[in-house]
């Protein structure tokens, strides 16, 4: 039959087969370590109550995999935080005592919690499981998350190579017959095949239309890896939607259309979808009809040319991933060593000054203005280092920042890790407004590189063109005396090259007409309310490159200011643009940039949202797309002012 064929095909190197795709019937995959999975099963993560603490019923999920395996169901998943093994082990209990099943017949998944990762603690942890599920041993043990972190939220250090011993040891004590990880992205798989003896026999990772993981897929099927795909369908309930949600949902015309043709259900389809790719879906239910009709697909086959509909709403969108509001998982999650980058390193393009040194085309903005020195210099720091993995080589700060400091410690201990070479990394600081004088340039520098804890900084910029003192009172010094301030800090070597900040048109005509050393950047507010459009054209003129600070303006609800104008991140037009290139609606803004000119130096300091705003040198705009974006410029200002005439 063609179902079997399509898994023959994929040889050796994937898992194999057993068994016919008859109605009901599920195939099986054969593990890297000889024993074998089923092709399909049932998830039983149904959330918490309020108090998070239990689940909302004590026999709703017991139900369900009683329901289940009398409808054929072979493979259930679990997890110790789902708190629900007790239940799935009274469940099993009862349907060997009936004798509907054999243990032999069940295939169990359970995982290991994140506050159990010491190599020392997954044993006992294991057998906590196996106490509730009333089991002598599961057949599947996951590393839920890669991340260690005990119940108060607090991170600990342990490596997951090290957690992973602690598998192994479970798979040799017996109680494992099989053990694998959830949540790992390729870098990290990739690690973890490299560095152990025992290969992860089973990956489980979110899986859905709009996230279809090809790539690790791929590498998955090279490694012999199964992959189990939770989350199965994604967005397609409207009921389960967030607002931002690409499409499909369940009443899409082609999916009914689909659906109708083989006499099934809009989910029905998908989950034949997913089976098609090799993955082994987990869709979850407490309604025996809902469970019946999930498993009810191995009596049809799709298209080609339906599977390629299908690919089609692949838009790299995440239900289960954190989000700045701290919901669905805690945000601090991402400030873990080893939470699961969902973005591989970057390598954005560079330009070249009219100096003749380089710059990258996108860097990173440490200002964070909470005013908290050592709230500022601990956040900026990790955020540094977490840049530099995901590719920034560009980093802005300033003397009045007060994170020179941290951007120095960042880049010196990636040195130290051999990640890059000093130069590799281009750094920006600025002369802060106190220092105007020319003679106070040069020890400024100073100042700012001993911070750094570097011999010279790439581009350094007077950062406004008014003088002014701690007191309030304005120094009048000519910021025209100040740049050869600047000049003389290049030819030291202290600065390779030289640079404006807030300045105006007016302003750098004046510097170039006044010195025989043209500025090579002038840095200033870009973003959709602020296009500056005249200062853009003269810098191209002129050949100055632009860098823009607070690129995405007012585009987030917690950072616009009272009455400023839209757009907003959930602007239906912006959406569909963002959608049309499988991003988000903060990427497609600093793509518009770059395609302005603009090097964008956006600021986060959360790891998740970095790696996402540097994913932009993949795709371009249409004209029509920044037709529509170069609307929004209203000249209005969300940021620093001080380019007065």
């Amino acid at each position: 039959m063609l179902f079997i064929k399509l898994f023959l095909m994929i040889g050796s190197l994937w898992a194999n087969v057993e068994g016919n795709p008859t109605p009901g019937v599920i195939p099986k995959y054969q593990l890297n370590d000889g024993n074998c999975m089923p092709g399909f099963g049932l998830g039983t993560w149904l959330g918490l109550t309020e108090d998070a603490n239990s689940e909302r019923s004590k026999t709703e999920v017991e139900n369900a995999v009683k329901w289940a395996i009398d409808a054929g169901y072979r493979h259930i998943d679990t997890a110790s935080i789902y708190d629900n093994e007790n239940q799935i082990g009274n469940a099993i209990k009862q349907k060997i005592d009936e004798g509907v099943v054999k243990r032999e017949d069940l295939f169990v998944t359970t995982k290991l919690w994140n506050d159990a990762h010491a190599r020392d603690a997954v044993v006992p942890a294991l057998q906590n499981s196996l106490k509730k599920l009333k089991l002598d041993y599961v057949n599947m043990y996951l590393i839920h998350w890669p991340i260690a972190q005990y119940f108060n939220g607090t991170h600990y250090d342990v490596d997951y190579l090290e957690t992973w011993e602690g598998m192994i040891e479970a798979q040799k004590l017996g109680l494992a017959k099989s053990i694998g990880i959830s949540n790992f992205n390729q870098k990290m798989l990739e690690r973890l095949v490299s560095a152990s003896s025992v290969k992860p026999a089973n990956l489980q990772v979110e899986i859905n239309l709009n996230l279809q993981q090809p790539a690790l897929r791929e590498y998955c099927r090279q490694q012999n890896i199964v992959v189990t795909g939770y989350t199965p369908f994604g967005s397609i309930f409207p009921s389960k939607a967030t607002p931002n949600a690409p499409p499909p949902r369940i009443d899409d015309p082609s999916l009914v259309q689909i659906a109708h043709k083989y006499n099934k259900t809009v989910p029905q389809i998908v989950l034949r979808y997913l089976v098609d790719l090799h993955v082994v879906p987990i869709p979850k239910s407490v309604t025996k009809s809902r469970l019946e009709q999930n498993i009810d697909i191995f009596d049809f086959q799709l298209t080609q040319e339906e599977k390629d509909l299908f690919k089609s709403f692949d838009k790299n969108y995440r239900t289960i991933e954190p989000k700045p509001d701290g919901s669905l998982l805690p945000l601090s999650w991402t400030e873990s060593p080893y939470y699961p980058s969902v973005y591989a390193s970057i390598t954005v393009p560079t330009y070249r000054l009219n100096d003749g040194y380089q710059i990258p085309s996108f860097g990173l903005g440490t200002w964070l203005g909470t005013r908290n020195l050592v709230e500022d210099e601990a956040a900026a720091e990790q955020a540094v280092g977490w840049a530099i993995e995901a590719g920034y080589r560009l980093f802005d700060t300033a003397s009045t920042y007060n994170t020179e400091k941290s951007v120095g410690n960042a880049v010196r201990k990636k040195i130290e890790e051999g990640v890059i070479k000093r130069e590799d990394v281009f750094i920006i600081t600025k002369l802060w407004n106190d220092a105007h004088a020319r003679d106070a340039v040069v020890p400024n520098l100073k100042k700012s590189l001993q911070a750094l804890s570097m011999d010279y900084v790439d581009l350094y910029l007077i950062h406004c063109p008014i003088g002014g003192f701690e007191n309030g009172t304005y120094d009048f010094t000519d910021y025209v005396e100040t740049w050869h301030g600047m000049i003389d800090a290049r030819r030291r070597g202290l600065a390779k090259s030289i640079g404006v900040s807030n300045f105006n048109e007016r302003q750098m005509e004046r510097i170039i007409k006044n010195s025989c050393v043209k500025p090579a950047v002038v840095e200033i507010e870009v973003n959709l309310n602020k296009q500056q459009s005249p200062l853009l054209k003269y810098s191209c003129q002129n050949d100055i490159m632009v860098v823009g600070f607070t690129p995405f303006g007012s585009i987030f609800y917690e950072s616009a200011k009272p009455g400023s104008p839209g757009p907003r991140v959930d602007d239906p037009v912006l959406v569909q643009i963002a959608n049309n290139h499988n991003k988000t609606v903060p990427q497609i803004v600093l793509r518009y940039l770059l395609e302005l000119g603009v090097i964008p130096i956006p600021k986060s300091v959360h790891k998740s949202r970095l790696e996402e705003n540097i994913n932009v040198v993949d795709f371009s705009l249409t004209q029509e797309e920044r037709r529509v974006m170069a609307d929004y410029d209203v000249n209005y200002s969300s940021g620093l002012n001080c380019a007065v005439n």
